[in-house]
Parts: C-alpha cells; sequence; structure tokens
C-alpha cells in the first residue's frame, strides 16, 4: 500500500528525488512503468509514498482510455 502524487515532469521528479536524498532518505526509482516514471520512499510516519510523473503522448493515453 502507499499513497502517490503526481508532479508536473521528469525534471521536477528528478528534483524531489535529489531533495529527499539529500535529507538522507532512501529513494527508489526513478522507476519505469512506460508511461510514466515514479520514485518511492517512506516518509517519517513509514508511510511508503510515490511521486510519479507521467511521460506518455496524449494519443497514448486516449488509446488506453478507450481500451478501458
Amino acid at each position: 500500500q502507499h499513497i502517490a502524487f503526481k508532479v508536473k515532469d521528469l525534471e521536477t521528479l528528478a528534483s524531489a528525488k535529489a531533495r529527499l536524498e539529500a535529507m538522507g532518505l532512501d529513494v527508489l526509482g526513478p522507476v519505469n512503468h512506460e508511461i510514466f516514471q515514479s520514485i518511492y520512499f517512506f516518509d517519517p510516519n513509514g508511510h511508503r509514498i510515490e511521486l510519479a510523473a507521467d511521460t506518455a503522448s496524449a494519443g497514448t493515453m486516449q488509446r488506453l482510455h478507450e481500451i478501458a
């Protein structure tokens, strides 16, 4: 189980990872999920947090919505 938050773009994701690691947190990722990339870490209360940035084109997302 985890809590996920969407970030603006890959640059924001990379910046967040750098800040978290500078605070001494272990960060997994970025993990490429094909339509988005994400990083994972634990907050001070032990909750797993995911930060994710979309990487899919609008056309890809439209096709996936049509299939769903």
